[in-house]
C-alpha cells in the first residue's frame, strides 16, 4: 500500500521552506527523497502521526512535522492504517477526517 499523503499546507501554521541543506540554506526540491511534503508519518517517541511540513535536510535526516516540530528519520515512519489504531496515540481529528479513517 501506498503512504498516505494530504496537502502540507493545510497543517502549516507558516510558510516553511519546504527543503533546505545541512547548513540550512534553502536549496531547490532534490532529485530523490525519504519524505516529502504532505506525508502523512508516525512519530515513535510521542506516539503521534503528523504531517511533514517543510524544512526537509535528506543528508542530515531531519524534517519538519506538524505535530513535533523537528524529528530525525530514525524516530519517524511512513503512518500505516495500524498507527492510527495505536493506544492514545496524538493525531488530528482532521487528519483522520480528510483520510476517512475512524
Amino acid at each position: 500500500m501506498a503512504h498516505y499523503t494530504v496537502n502540507a499546507k493545510n497543517y502549516a501554521l507558516f510558510d516553511y521552506e519546504p527543503y533546505l541543506d545541512g547548513n540550512w540554506t534553502p536549496i531547490s526540491r532534490p532529485a530523490k527523497l525519504k519524505y516529502d511534503l504532505g506525508d502523512v508519518v508516525y512519530i515513535r517517541h510521542t506516539n503521534s502521526i503528523g504531517v511533514v511540513i517543510g524544512c526537509i535536510d535528506s543528508k542530515g535526516g531531519e524534517l519538519r512535522t506538524d505535530m513535533d516540530g523537528m524529528v530525525g528519520f530514525h524516530d519517524i515512519e511512513f503512518a500505516k492504517l495500524k498507527h492510527f489504531r495505536t493506544t492514545d496515540v496524538n493525531v488530528l481529528d482532521r487528519l483522520k477526517k480528510e483520510l476517512n479513517i475512524k
